[in-house]
């Protein structure tokens, strides 16, 4: 028999450097996440960064800045979306999967989309 193994609390708050700061003074350790949400839309985006204070200096910064990963550098984001693609939890196109290495350039044709069953 298996019971509960924690338990989670969740504050929702107004996105504003005031209320970051309170709940991150709440914390009982650095084992916390921070995530920002559309509440237009629903969709909720977690912030990471190396450590906890770090990732509320990022929480300084507009709300788009967060929801839109714009700290997080264009090739680690393109590596992760590989990634992604290879696990088949998002889809992708043949660019995904295969990136040539040879410096000379080539005209690509449009983006072919591919399944999830690749």
């Amino acid at each position: 028999m298996q019971g509960p193994s924690g338990s989670e609390e969740i504050y929702i708050m107004h996105f504003n450097p005031d209320n970051i700061k309170k709940l991150f003074d709440q914390r009982q350790n650095d084992l916390v996440n921070f995530v920002v949400k559309d509440e237009a839309t629903g969709k909720a985006v977690q912030v990471k960064d190396v450590n906890a204070e770090k990732t509320l200096t990022l929480f300084q910064k507009p709300f788009e800045y967060l929801f839109n990963a714009e700290y997080i550098p264009i090739a680690v984001k393109a590596e992760l979306r590989q990634e992604a693609v290879a696990q088949g939890l998002i889809d992708g196109y043949i660019s995904d999967y295969y990136q040539p290495q040879s410096t000379t350039s080539r005209t690509q044709g449009p983006k072919t989309p591919i399944s999830k069953k690749l």
